[in-house]
């Protein structure tokens, strides 16, 4: 599979946090100390402490307004990643995962001929169903769900191929009780049997999408078809199965596959076994692993896995990517709450003196709350408006990591529109309270 995530130390990632914390501290800084060497004394010292420069104020405003734009994109995209996760993680594959295990066997690592690879395939096959605990065991020469295919150009009698289109379906090499083991429906004609051996005619089970894109609902048991190394149409086609997703759960619908006896293979490398234990409570693995060395030493078994983890780990990457990007909208969303709370709550403090003043004159504490949260509303609406085109961005920039969900989805703007405001509203409703119980004539007095 490929790695789309590497977490190993790359100096070029720290460089640039590096630079970036740098730039950060450096502006929260400098921008401070400018602001400070252009205060007129006179007129401060005259204000008293309840005075502040209006370029400080906007300054601060600016950089909340900053904040919500910013998180309201994060938002967007972890929303959008997450809804996409939650799809992957839904979507039928086409069988049934729960409780079968699978493992591999390569004997050629042992420098097994082919006749001996053969030989102990079988054997490992038969001692695993003469288990009491075993229903049934299938086997393949690609894993399913690990991103892992084979595939070659085919050729139809009487077909003629469209300019471009695609001829090459995945090929997969597969054991009797394969479709039986991961409950794959065999919709037409016959699954494989022991009778379809290296000597018998050769023959062919292709899947739905095969039989309705070439045979155009006409039934395909029968047909023939041959590969573009031969001349000639020798594989029959037996039966249909349904249509199941081989190499991830992303995979595409209507990907067109053939599978072929195991047994009429020409070459055969490493096998895939797949295990149906009769409890599903039961753990197969380490019962299988003592017996399949028991059958021979020389060749252990390897890559062991139940098929429900190997489902979940065929949408590994896109997991962690939905779990990064949750991680850091939760922390973008904490940061924006806490600055629009700090500009408020130092804004209330320098406007103690006015607030008492309002107070005096006869106005009531919801007056003082409207007052504020109205601040807070105009820097949200700003933030939120600021920040639709940057969640329009980050939408396009994980396009491609999205599954089943549109990148400019209205839901998911939506939602994060209103996650974003009702944590800054409340981020606001502290200020506010503390605002509206201000006591004129301690504050009048003290001023």
């Amino acid at each position: 599979a490929q790695q789309l995530l590497s977490f190993s130390l790359d100096m070029r990632v720290m460089g640039f946090a590096s630079l970036l914390a740098f730039l950060g501290v450096l502006i929260s800084t400098v921008i401070p100390a400018l602001q400070g060497t252009r205060v007129a004394l006179t007129p401060s010292l005259r204000e008293g402490s309840g005075a502040t420069a209006a370029g400080g104020r906007r300054t601060r405003n600016a950089l909340v307004i900053g904040q919500l734009a910013l998180s309201l994109g994060l938002l967007v995209g972890a929303g959008l990643l997450a809804r996409s996760l939650f799809n992957l993680a839904s979507r039928p594959v086409g069988y049934e995962t729960e409780g079968v295990v699978n493992f591999s066997l390569n004997p050629a690592l042992a420098g097994y001929d082919e006749t001996q690879k053969r030989s102990l395939f079988d054997r490992v096959a038969a001692e695993l169903m003469s288990q009491p605990d075993v229903a049934s065991v299938g086997m393949s020469d690609n894993t399913l769900l690990t991103n892992s295919n084979s595939s070659s150009t085919i050729r139809l009698p009487g077909y003629t191929p469209a300019e471009d289109e695609d001829m090459n379906p995945l090929w997969l090499q597969v054991s009797p009780g394969f479709f039986g083991t991961i409950n794959a429906p065999i919709l037409q004609g016959r699954g494989f049997s022991d009778g379809d051996g290296a000597t018998a005619p050769k023959v062919a089970i292709v899947n739905e999408s095969f039989a309705k894109h070439y045979f155009k609902g006409e039934s395909p048991i029968g047909r023939r078809f041959g590969s573009m190394r031969t001349e000639e149409f020798q594989f029959e086609i037996v039966g249909v199965v349904k249509d199941f997703r081989q190499t991830s759960v992303s995979e595409e619908d209507a990907r067109r596959q053939v599978f072929f006896p195991h047994a009429q293979a020409n070459v055969l490398g490493s096998m895939t076994y797949y295990v149906r234990g009769r409890d599903q409570g039961t753990s197969l693995a380490d019962s299988i692993r003592t017996l399949v060395t028991r059958v021979d030493p020389a060749v252990p078994p390897t890559d062991f896995a139940t098929m429900t983890q190997q489902r979940n780990d065929s949408i590994a990457s896109e997991r962690t990517m939905a779990y990064l990007a949750s991680v850091f909208g939760a922390i973008a969303l904490l940061l924006a709450a806490l600055g629009l709370y700090g500009v408020l709550s130092h804004g209330v403090t320098q406007r103690f003196r006015e607030i008492g003043v309002r107070v005096a004159m006869g106005a009531q504490p919801r007056d003082i709350v409207q007052l504020i949260l109205g601040q807070a509303g105009k820097l949200v609406v700003v933030g939120l408006v600021l920040g639709v085109p940057i969640a329009y961005g980050i939408a396009a920039l994980v396009r491609s990591q999205l599954f089943g969900v549109p990148a400019y989805d209205i839901a998911s703007i939506a939602a994060s529109v209103v996650v974003l405001a009702g944590s800054a509203i409340l981020a606001a409703c502290l200020p506010a309270a503390r605002a509206a119980r201000v006591d004129p004539s301690k504050t009048l007095r003290y001023e």
